[in-house]
Formats: structure tokens, C-alpha cells, sequence
């Protein structure tokens, strides 16, 4: 097949114009090879199992309800399960609501439980059943008759018949529940359930326990106790194989299907598994071969150089745009068929499945319009109504095409191109969602076969290529075209017409007739033919990247002991709804794990001012960051007690008074008499005082309607200042 090899190049070339570049010497360079050299490799990631204890939150988070009247009550002191006072009669419902549990939808809950702490010693017999509120997301409890019973309960509800409850504020396996995971799995499965839902369990029985509630102690209140497994996300991985097994290179053979499944739960999974577990990113990986066609991709060819992991993830940084790694220290290198590894994950691509065709028109041979398939990724963050750049990679096939005439009877057959845009090289989409890829804009590679014999075309665009984008709306979706005309120069001889109009290499190939030259059918070279090539596919939207807020910078007032107690509360957004993961990071990316979950309940430091970064990751492995600043501080100065009557007796020598100062970010203050004055009538008036630190004592307080007065100040550590006068008048009782 030696002759035929050059045509084929040739259209290799056309067909690669039609999916995004154009035949152009010196731009695009032909060779043999072009057969596959990567695979897809999935993996299901996700985190380690997470545990937590979630607190009764507010005093009308706990409840009881009496079953016969329906009355509720939301601020009692102790919890009665669920005899009031062992009251036959007085039978109650009780409700417990854990808010914001920071559980993604369709969670696995490992454990649930719920801690009580004993209120009063009580032995008798008791049978409860535990259930939940069926609901997405339970609502506070409030005061209306029958509020607890009126609300739907879940299928799932758990026996509990706990042991004699015997010392007082006793918090241990006898006050803990047993296993309320199919109660608490059946609400995370709802649909509406969200990472900031709340669950109110509703405990039902016959008997007598009596626990500690919120408003007697918020520390001593129920507590509910989870460990969950959250989702694990989907990570597609478009591999280069690893050089023994690239046919294209020297030493290379083709893989089978059982070697390259072994490089992707082996090597692939190993270095993509280090990789997010040094920088924070789901780590815990299983990854298998995906049985989708292999693809060539001239990046593949070239080595992939190991750019180890830096201290700090600096080269593993999706949101900056620095993503050189191929692997954390130790693994093995892994690149993919445009980028190293970190670029291919964790980033801003929005996945657009197309279907559409790709039509070939060569002069003297008929228009093929054959259909065309894949994917493109659109790198960037979508932009609904505005304008933005977009990058672009993409993954196409073609099925096979037939000629006749110009390159002979020919059918070519696993034409199939990868692409990516170059860097700079972004499409700037208008408001409405149109833009242009200019000329050389994007790196091509294409490859096909004919008759076993594999070709390849690397290269650039040498034509612009339109994008349109409908980032929002009942459909989104993407459509790429664009249209390229220019020669064809097969490089083929034929007879002349009369000869007959066949391929040769020769005249001796061609028959005489009196029609052609001389009467002599010469073979004579093809000259160069028109050709228009163009691309239309179109398709939807399945995902697109999250959009991470942490919300505006806070300062924040002391309101404890050193320290400001505080919320972080993620405002991100995702346009496929499929937002999975959440992560709170202290300092910086790579700090150290603040909180899992959209909600964070935080302290810090008086004084200190501290970033906390966002990450948000949806079920496609795309990911976005935002970081917000909380500053702590003290502004509010201490209140001053004079602990002082109004009024003392005349005759009473000796007495002191001591003030006292409350600050609550400061409970160390303690205040300072600075001075007094003694006055009657509206004058000075003599009498004895004597004073030191935050004490006065008044020796002689003089007659009937002296007026004794002492200045106090009290500063805090933060410079906060207050003064006051303290005031006594001597008078008869």
C-alpha cells in the first residue's frame, strides 16, 4: 500500500481541517503513527468518613408536647421521656432539632446518635421509639397546640429502652441512644436535602427518663453524634499510556484492555490519589478502565517529564492557573492528552456532549457529510448575560468516509482529533454567548486509518472558529462550527480521461485511445483541487463549575473570654445544582481543615485577623475557591458596679465598698477608685475616705445630708476605658 499512503495523508489533513485546523504546509505536519495512545481512565473520589456533634442550638430546638391537650412547651428546664413528673397522664412528645448538620444529599450515615444528660435519678421501665420529622429541611418548633404530632414522621423509627438513669448530669452509655442511622439516611435520600438541612427527631413511649434541655444548660443539652461518608465525585481522566505501551514510539506496543485497566487502578490511581491528598482535594480514589473508544493525541507522544509536587501545592493551584504537576513526591508521573494531571482536575470546565457533522467537499468528487461526535470542555467560570473568555479542549470522531474519484476507491476509517486552546488564545463570548477562536488559536492533533495503516496530523488552526454558549436557561448548551476552504494537492497521477480516467503510476498503466494526446493515454499528475470543509456540532451543557462565595470580610466584636465566637456561611452557587463537597481552610489553601460543610461555627483571637479559604467541589470534580478575612476585635468598654446603698446612716464609721467590672472579652478587669468628694448643700463639706484599688472606705461619713462620692475607672486589655461616680448620702432611715 505504498502508492495509496500519500492521498491518504492527504485527506488525513482535510478531515482534520474539518474538525477545527486546515491543511497548510508548514502549519501542519503529517506522519505515520496516529494510532492510540490515550484511554479514560474514571475514578470515584471522595474524603474520609467525617464525624461530628451537633448541639441543640436554640431554646426552641427542644420540646414537649402533651398528647392528650397538645400544649407545647419550648423553654423548659429538663426533658421528661415521657411521663411529666411520672405522670401516667401527663404522657408527652418529645422533639429534638439539630440544625445546619452540614450532610450533602445522598450521604451514607455510618452512625447517628443521640447523647442525653441525666436531669433527675429514675429506674423505672421505659419503651421509646425514635423517629424524624419527614421533611427536607425540619423547622424550628414552636408554640401552636399540636405542633410536634401534626408533623409527617419518617418510616424508618428505632426501639430504645435505655437502663435506670441514676446520677445526676451522667452522660454516658446508659444516656446514649442506640442506632438512629436508617432514621437520619432516610431524610438525607429526600431530594430537597441540602448540606444546611435540619433534622428534628420526634421520641414517642411509656415510661419515665428525665434529661437535661437546652434552656437549663446549653452545654448539658442533647447532642447528636454522626459519622457519614459523603458522595464521592466523578474524576474522568483522558490518559496518555505510559511509553511501553504507546505503539507510536520506539519500543512501544499496543496495549490490551487488561494492561491499560492495570495502569489506571495502578499508577493513575496512586498519583491522582497523592496529589489531592497533599493539597486537600477528595483522596480517598477507585479507579477502573472506562469502556469508552481510545483516542490519539499528539501531546502523548512526547514525554511526560515528572514536575514533582511543590511544598504548598503551589504547582497544584487550579485557581491561579498554576497546574504543572505530574505528581506528589514518591508516585510516578501522569500526564494527560493536553496537560499534566493537576491541570486536568479540580478545575473550571463546563462539559458539552455534541452530535452534529462535519461536511467535505472536494473539487471532481462528490460532498461527504458524515457524522460527527465527542466532547468539548469549555475552560472558564460560565457567565450567563455577560461576557468572559473561555478556553476550549475537545475530543471529537468521525465515522468513516468513501471516495471514488480522487484518491480511488477509498473508504477511511477512526478518524477521530484532540485539541486544546493555547494559552492566551481565549474566545471572548458577548453577552449573548457568541464568540470567536482565531487562526492558530488551537493545538491540533488528528489521526485516521485506511486499510490498517494509521496516520497522523499535528498542528495548529489556520481559519477562526465560532463558539456559542447558552450558559443558563431550560437548556444550555454549546455549538461549535466553523468553515475552511482551500486545495487539496493529492498527489496522484491518473490516466488521462479516454485512458480511462483511473489511478496510475505510469503511462504503461493507461490504455492508447485517439482521443488523447498524440493518441497515447498518459498518466499525468492530479493538479491541485478546491475544497471547502466545514463543522457543525452542537449539543448540552451536562455540567458546569461551581461558583465559590465565602461571603463578605467580617469584623467582629469579642463576645467571649479572648476570643469572638462567629459563623462562616458559604453564599456559593452551582447552575446544575450538583454542588457536592464544601471544605473551610484556615490561612490559606493548603492550611489546615477549618470545618466541613456550607456552614462553620468558628472562634478566634482577639487581636488576630485571619483569611479562611472556600473550596467547593461539584459530583464532576470541578471546583472553585473564594477566601474571605475575619478581624476580632475589642471595642466595647467594661461596665462599673458601685455595689454601694443609696443611702447610709450617720454614725456608721468603718464602712467600705467595693466596685466590680464586668467586660466579656476581658473577665480579668478589675476596676480603680481615683478619688472622692464629700459635699452638703451644694458645697464641700468635710469628712474621711480612704481608698485603694476598686475599695473605699468611708472613716467619718459626717452628718445628716452629706453627700459622699468616689470616681471608679476600669480599662481592658484592648485600651477600653469606662469611668464612673459612685454616690452614698448619709441620712436617717
Amino acid at each position: 500500500m505504498s502508492e495509496p499512503s500519500v492521498p491518504w495523508k492527504t485527506f488525513l489533513a482535510i478531515a482534520a481541517a474539518a474538525i477545527g485546523c486546515s491543511f497548510e504546509h508548514g502549519v501542519i505536519a503529517i506522519d505515520d503513527g496516529g494510532e492510540d495512545n490515550t484511554y479514560e481512565c474514571g475514578c470515584d473520589c471522595g474524603y474520609p468518613p467525617v464525624s461530628n456533634t451537633v448541639a441543640i442550638a436554640a431554646a426552641s430546638d427542644d420540646a414537649e408536647e402533651f398528647v392528650a391537650s397538645g400544649i407545647v412547651l419550648l423553654n423548659s428546664s429538663d426533658l421528661e421521656l415521657t411521663y411529666e413528673d411520672g405522670l401516667i397522664g401527663s404522657k408527652q412528645l418529645v422533639g429534638l432539632r439539630f440544625g445546619a448538620l452540614g450532610i450533602p444529599q445522598g450521604s451514607t450515615i455510618l452512625s447517628a446518635k443521640i447523647q442525653f444528660t441525666v436531669d433527675e435519678p429514675t429506674t423505672s421501665g421505659l419503651t421509646l421509639a425514635i423517629a424524624a420529622q419527614a421533611a427536607d429541611d425540619a423547622p424550628t418548633f414552636t408554640a401552636a397546640n399540636f405542633d410536634l404530632s401534626s408533623r409527617p414522621q419518617t418510616t424508618a423509627s428505632v426501639p430504645w429502652s435505655p437502663p435506670p438513669w441514676t446520677t445526676i448530669d451522667e452522660a454516658g452509655p446508659a444516656q446514649l441512644t442506640p442506632e438512629l442511622a436508617p432514621v437520619l439516611q432516610e431524610l438525607v435520600n429526600r431530594s430537597g436535602w441540602t448540606a444546611t438541612s435540619a433534622a428534628a427527631f420526634l421520641i414517642s413511649g411509656d415510661g419515665h427518663r428525665v434529661a437535661r434541655s437546652f434552656d437549663f444548660s446549653p452545654a448539658l443539652g442533647p447532642r447528636l453524634i454522626i459519622q457519614y461518608q459523603e458522595p464521592a465525585i466523578r474524576v474522568t481522566l483522558a490518559t496518555c499510556v505510559p511509553p511501553e505501551l504507546n505503539p507510536n514510539l520506539d519500543g512501544g506496543v499496543a496495549p490490551t484492555a487488561d494492561e491499560l485497566a492495570d495502569d489506571c487502578r495502578g499508577r493513575v490511581q496512586t498519583t491522582l490519589s497523592g496529589l489531592a491528598a497533599q493539597c486537600g482535594y477528595p483522596s480517598v480514589c477507585t479507579c477502573a478502565l472506562t469502556p469508552t473508544p481510545n483516542r490519539y493525541a499528539s501531546a502523548c507522544d512526547l514525554p511526560c517529564d515528572e514536575v514533582p509536587l511543590m511544598t504548598g501545592c503551589g504547582n497544584f493551584d487550579p485557581e491561579s492557573g498554576n497546574v504543572g504537576a505530574t505528581n506528589a513526591p514518591g508516585d510516578e508521573p501522569v500526564c494527560q492528552a493536553h496537560s499534566p494531571i493537576a491541570a486536568a482536575i479540580y478545575g473550571q470546565r463546563s462539559r458539552c456532549e455534541v452530535t452534529g457533522t462535519a461536511t467535505i467537499e472536494v473539487e471532481d468528487e462528490d460532498t461527504n457529510v458524515t457524522p460527527a461526535s465527542g466532547v468539548i470542555e469549555l475552560v472558564g467560570q460560565p457567565c450567563p448575560g455577560q461576557s468572559c473568555a473561555v478556553g476550549m479542549s475537545y475530543a471529537l470522531e468521525l465515522e468513516s468516509v468513501t471516495y471514488s474519484h480522487l484518491f480511488g476507491s477509498a473508504t477511511f476509517s477512526h478518524l477521530a482529533s484532540v485539541g486544546t486552546s493555547f494559552a492566551g488564545n481565549a474566545a471572548v463570548l458577548d453577552a449573548a454567548g457568541h464568540g470567536v477562536f482565531g487562526p492558530s488559536a488551537l493545538d491540533i492533533g488528528a489521526r485516521g486509518s485506511r486499510g490498517g495503516d494509521f496516520s497522523k496530523v499535528t498542528g495548529t488552526n489556520d481559519n477562526a472558529l465560532a463558539v456559542s454558549v447558552a450558559w443558563a436557561g431550560p437548556a444550555p448548551a454549546c455549538e461549535v462550527s466553523g468553515a475552511i476552504v482551500g486545495n487539496a494537492d493529492p498527489e496522484l497521477k491518473k490516466c488521462e480521461p479516454a485512458g480511462p480516467n483511473a489511478i496510475c503510476t505510469s503511462d504503461a498503466d493507461c490504455a492508447d485511445d485517439s482521443s488523447c494526446t498524440d493518441e497515447v493515454c498518459n498518466c499525468l499528475p492530479v493538479p491541485e483541487a478546491e475544497l471547502s470543509m466545514s463543522l457543525d456540532v452542537s449539543g448540552a451543557l451536562v455540567n458546569r463549575p461551581p461558583l465559590a462565595n465565602a461571603g463578605a470580610d467580617q469584623v467582629v466584636e469579642c463576645n467571649q473570654a479572648g476570643r469572638a465566637r462567629f459563623e462562616l456561611r458559604s453564599q456559593s452557587s452551582d447552575l446544575d445544582g450538583n454542588l457536592t463537597l464544601t471544605r473551610w481552610y484556615l490561612g490559606s489553601r493548603g492550611g489546615p481543615v477549618v470545618s466541613v460543610g456550607p456552614t462553620s461555627t468558628v472562634t478566634q483571637a482577639v487581636g488576630t485577623s485571619a483569611a479562611y479559604v472556600l473550596r467547593v467541589i461539584d459530583a464532576f470534580a470541578q471546583a472553585d475557591e473564594d477566601t474571605t478575612a475575619v478581624e476580632v476585635v475589642d471595642t466595647t468598654a467594661p461596665t462599673i458596679a458601685c455595689n454601694a446603698p443609696e443611702t447610709i446612716r450617720p454614725g456608721q464609721h468603718g464602712r467600705s465598698f467595693t466596685a466590680t467590672a464586668q467586660d466579656v472579652c476581658d473577665p480579668t478587669v478589675t476596676p480603680t477608685v481615683t478619688g472622692f468628694t464629700c459635699s452638703k448643700n451644694g458645697r464641700r463639706h468635710p469628712c474621711k475616705v480612704e481608698f485603694s484599688g476598686p475599695t473605699v472606705t468611708i472613716i467619718n461619713p459626717s452628718g445628716v445630708g452629706t453627700f459622699i462620692s468616689w470616681d471608679v475607672t476600669a480599662s481592658d486589655a484592648a485600651g477600653n476605658t469606662t469611668s464612673t461616680t459612685c454616690t452614698v448620702e448619709v441620712a436617717v432611715p
